[in-house]
This record gives C-alpha cells, sequence and structure tokens, in this order.
C-alpha cells in the first residue's frame, strides 16, 4: 500500500461522530440533544443514533436525570492514553510525587483543553489541607493560578472565548478588563501565577508553566498551601517550582494575551 494517509478518502461517518464528540467536549458540564444537535449542524435523529452507539460503548453518558450528555470514562481513558505518548506530560507526571514531598504541599498538574484548564492530577503530601477540587475538573481562566498562565502564555485566539465568557459573568467594565490585563502582564514578566481563595476560600495555589516545543502546548504544575501562609513560605515553595519549570521546559517561549 504506496498511497497515503493524507491521501486516503476518509470516512464521512467517522468525520461526523468525532465533530460530535469535539463539540461535546466543549461544553463544561453536558448539552441537551438539541444544543449539541444545533453546535454539530446536523438533525436530532441523526445525532441520537451516533450518540446511542457512543453510550453503549461508555464514550458518551446520559444524565438519567436531565437527559444531557457528556463525554464519558472510555473518552478519558483515551484522552489520558494520548497525554502519555506526548513526552512533556510524560516527564512532568513521572516528577510530581517528588515535588510533593520537596514541597510538603499538595502538587497538581494541568493541561489544557477547548473547555479550558484541567486538573489532572494531584499528588499528595503529607500537609493535612483538604482540597475540593478533584482531578478531571475544569478551572477557571482567570481566576486559578493554572489558568492564568494558560491566558498569558498561550497564543490569544486560543482562550479569548472562555476568557472573554468569564469576564462577562464577572460583570464585565473597564476596570476588570483592566483589572484582568495587568495581572496577566505580571504573570508573564514574574512566569508564574498566584490565587488567593478565589478557587477554593481555604486555599491559595501558586502555578508555573512547563513548555515542549510545540507553540500552542505546554502544561502547569503547582502546589496548594493554607489561604493565611505567608509570602515568605510561599516564596520558598515557588522557587522549587520555578527550577523545576526551568529543568523540565524545552522551549521557553512567551505568548502574551495581549500586546
Amino acid at each position: 500500500m504506496n498511497q497515503s494517509i493524507r491521501e486516503a478518502k476518509p470516512i464521512q461517518s467517522l468525520k461526523v461522530g468525532l465533530r460530535i464528540l469535539d463539540s461535546l467536549g466543549e461544553f463544561k458540564q453536558g448539552a441537551s440533544l438539541s444544543l449539541l444537535a444545533t453546535r454539530c449542524d446536523i438533525s436530532q435523529s441523526k445525532l441520537h443514533r451516533y450518540l446511542a452507539t457512543f453510550v453503549q460503548n461508555s464514550v458518551v453518558v446520559q444524565n438519567p436525570k436531565t437527559g444531557e450528555y457528556a463525554l464519558g470514562v472510555a473518552a478519558l481513558k483515551l484522552g489520558l492514553s494520548a497525554l502519555k505518548q506526548i513526552n512533556l506530560f510524560s516527564r512532568v507526571n513521572d516528577q510530581l510525587e517528588t515535588i510533593a514531598r520537596i514541597t510538603n504541599c499538595h502538587a497538581y498538574m494541568t493541561v489544557w483543553s477547548s473547555a479550558g484548564p484541567i486538573l489532572m492530577r494531584w499528588a499528595y503530601s503529607t500537609d493535612s489541607l483538604v482540597t475540593n477540587t478533584i482531578p478531571g475538573q475544569v478551572l477557571s481562566v482567570t481566576r486559578s493560578s493554572a489558568g492564568q498562565l494558560y491566558a498569558a502564555f498561550l497564543p490569544e485566539h486560543v482562550t479569548r472565548e472562555l476568557v472573554e465568557r468569564e469576564l462577562s459573568s464577572f460583570g464585565m467594565t473597564d476596570d476588570v478588563r483592566k483589572n484582568l490585563l495587568e495581572r496577566i502582564k505580571k504573570v508573564v514578566e514574574n512566569r508564574f501565577a498566584r490565587s488567593i481563595g478565589e478557587s477554593e476560600p481555604q486555599l491559595q495555589s501558586v502555578s508555573v508553566p512547563v513548555f515542549d516545543w510545540h507553540d500552542s502546548w505546554m502544561v502547569t504544575v503547582g502546589v496548594a498551601l493554607p489561604v493565611e501562609s505567608d509570602i515568605v513560605l510561599v516564596d520558598a515553595k515557588l522557587d522549587i517550582l520555578k527550577q523545576f519549570a526551568e529543568r523540565m521546559s524545552i522551549r521557553p517561549t512567551v505568548h502574551p494575551m495581549m500586546p
């Protein structure tokens, strides 16, 4: 078989199915049949047949109370398998327990998705701090320390829609936008982000970016501390994170959110 993969005739039904899954991944809490049909620009009857197959194979789940659809366990396993094949993810993931042990803080890593930053994993320390954020949860782009890093370093067109959506939900005024831009500017300059009581009232977090060769590929690594932790303690943990990020990063290129 000498025919190039790119020259091979695509299977149209598979393309439709992939478009459905991609669209479903853009919703934070699932979508109704009608909403998803509109997003995918296909009839509800046709969409229902695809969803039935996906549900039977655990790629999609349906909420028995609301009837809404969301990505299922099989989709999550597929995504995790793909991430394991990406060198950056594997390298950072392998060192997460070390970060937790050295800092004596719960350490976490996130990746970017079409729905926003996703918390991929916690590595717990002996610290008694309780966190309510769970793996697989989508984080705020503007209020979480990880989200601010993506807003600062990913290309602006990648994060624009989610940033605008969050600003609108906060009551988008000139002052709100100005404060965010100033905050993101400092993130770019300092190469870290800090969030105090914004994601969870009892904790603060500091995160750093780790870059790969690809222009739009990065992960973030951070630690959680009690919200009352003083700046000296936070800076000590941050120094460890920065050294780790410098060692792990392949391409420390900066993509500021705004000019």
